[in-house]
């Protein structure tokens, strides 16, 4: 026959069937990778609670009385830095900004303006130096008994400057080199701060109620009756469920 084509054996062609339709041979288990998560280890910071990036450059903190008066005090130098940070009250409805630095102390810091006696009850309860440029009547007969050690611009003059922004009051400001180099010189750096905040421990939570809508009233002023709600930013920090 011409056209004969040669044929495969009926065994051959079951041992094929049996290679394409079996079951493919099992895959080796993949090896178990354990992702152990790392405790940041180091100091702490007193008053972040926060494992310091790098040493503080001072033996403890500094309070600097900043000016909020209104919008021509803004922006404000240097207090994204900041630890902590209050606002308080002062009379006609302005109010200041008392940032407390330890671990970043800014490169410039300000506008520097004038304290209350309640500003310095705030620096004597963190043992901190208040750098002020001015302060209230009653402050003056406060400072012998608060014992808050400062940098005033009325005594140490050469830790402020004026940038060239146009406006006034509210221009004099203080780099943090000189306030570093004034810090030492003062002797204040022979003394250590004061913190008392205690921070939650590992599987510690927090506790107490949920505040969700925080209400103050401020005297007459351009912030009269403010409101604030930061649901969102809470229950990031866990705060609120």
């Amino acid at each position: 026959d011409l056209h004969s084509f040669p044929t495969r054996r009926s065994s051959d062609l079951w041992s094929s069937a049996i290679i394409l339709l079996g079951k493919k041979p099992a895959a080796p288990p993949l090896p178990k990778v354990t992702h152990k998560s790392k405790e940041p280890k180091g100091p702490v910071n007193p008053y972040t609670g926060l494992i310091f990036k790098k040493s503080p450059s001072l033996s403890r903190p500094i309070i600097i009385s900043t000016d909020n008066d209104s919008y021509r005090s803004r922006p404000q130098a240097g207090i994204s830095k900041a630890d902590i940070i209050y606002e308080v009250p002062i009379e006609g409805g302005g109010s200041r900004y008392e940032p407390l630095y330890y671990s970043n102390i800014p490169k410039l810091m300000g506008a520097v303006r004038s304290c209350r006696p309640y500003i310095l009850d705030i620096a004597r309860e963190y043992g901190a130096v208040l750098i002020h440029n001015g302060q209230s009547p009653q402050a003056i007969q406060y400072f012998p008994s608060s014992n808050v050690d400062r940098i005033s611009a009325a005594n140490h003059y050469d830790v402020f400057h004026y940038e060239n922004i146009g406006r006034l009051p509210g221009n004099l400001f203080v780099a943090g080199d000189a306030v570093k180099k004034k810090f030492k010189s003062l002797g204040y750096d022979s003394k250590k701060g004061r913190c008392k905040l205690k921070w939650l421990k590992k599987g510690e939570h927090i506790q107490g109620k949920k505040a969700a809508k925080v209400s103050i009233n401020y005297a007459d002023g351009a912030y009269n009756t403010r409101s604030e709600e930061h649901t969102s930013e809470l229950q990031s920090l866990g705060a609120i469920s």
